[in-house]
């Protein structure tokens, strides 16, 4: 009788497991559907990709821990006899749990030590943490721009203008409203001895609010000695034209600025109207 009953419950068991692997199933794929937001599809920034990603990391752990559970502690279906080849079964299966914690465990603790070991020596130096800083992500506008420091002098023996330049141009062109790209693109051609477009990026520059005052005391040196260099009329007439095109551009700033608070005001009047 028993025998018969244990193999009509056999069928009914195979079925609760099988849905019970595809609720799991589903619960996993909705922790990773959490992914979506990073996925490139949408913009989003590094710090909200960070804790965007916690949600399908907790959900990894969980089902990542319930996989090992069972692959180190596999349960029995409880018709192990009590002499003494269940005995020796039984033993067997132990020594084979401690020998897999074991495995488990220096693997764990010896890829942590790695890890830490790498990302400490990172942190010592600001080159490697920019580099490991752009290598987990690269449309980082911020890691692109100040990788691009790195290579336009910053750091003598990493000298590379060209690489300076394509880095600016990938900040750029995550963001081209990102306006503190200017400054830096004139001084990688100041150093390539490219004036003209080092003149029309300080333009820019001055015209950005985050690198005004730098950009203002390097335009002030530059034109100082270019000027004073001799009867240099074309220099004269490109500096009377880069400050119309300054003054132009500060008038207009102003009277949108002037309008904006225009605008507010009134709508605060008839608020309390």
């Amino acid at each position: 009788k028993m025998g018969s009953k244990r193999t009509k419950q056999q069928p009914r068991r195979e079925q609760e497991e099988r849905v019970q692997r595809i609720l799991l199933l589903l619960v996993f794929f909705s922790w990773m559907a959490t992914l979506f937001p990073i996925s490139g599809i949408l913009k989003v920034g590094t710090f909200v990709a960070d804790r965007i990603a916690l949600a399908s990391s907790f959900g990894s752990c969980i089902f990542a821990g319930r996989f090992l559970a069972v692959w180190i502690a596999p349960s029995g279906d409880g018709t192990e006899k009590e002499d003494t080849e269940g005995r020796a079964t039984i033993n067997r299966r132990r020594y084979t749990t401690l020998l897999k914690i074991a495995t488990l465990s220096y693997l764990f603790v010896n890829g942590l030590a790695k890890r830490t070991h790498n990302r400490t020596a990172e942190w010592m130096d600001s080159v490697p943490l920019l580099e490991s800083s752009l290598e987990a992500c690269p449309r980082s506008i911020k890691s692109n721009l100040e990788m691009s420091k790195i290579y336009s002098g910053l750091v003598h023996h990493k000298l590379d203008l060209k690489r300076s330049l394509s880095l600016i141009g990938t900040a750029q062109s995550i963001d081209p409203t990102f306006c503190d790209v200017h400054q830096q693109y004139a001084h990688v051609y100041f150093q390539q001895s490219k004036y003209t477009h080092f003149e029309e990026e300080m333009v820019k520059s001055l015209l950005c609010p985050f690198t005004m005052g730098q950009a203002l005391n390097n335009w002030n040196k530059y034109w100082k000695v270019v000027l004073n260099a001799g009867q240099n009329t074309e220099a004269r007439e490109r500096y009377e034209k880069y400050m119309a095109r300054i003054q132009e551009e500060v008038a207009r700033k102003e009277k949108e600025e002037g309008e904006r608070s225009s605008n507010s005001h009134r709508g605060g009047v008839k608020d309390e109207l």
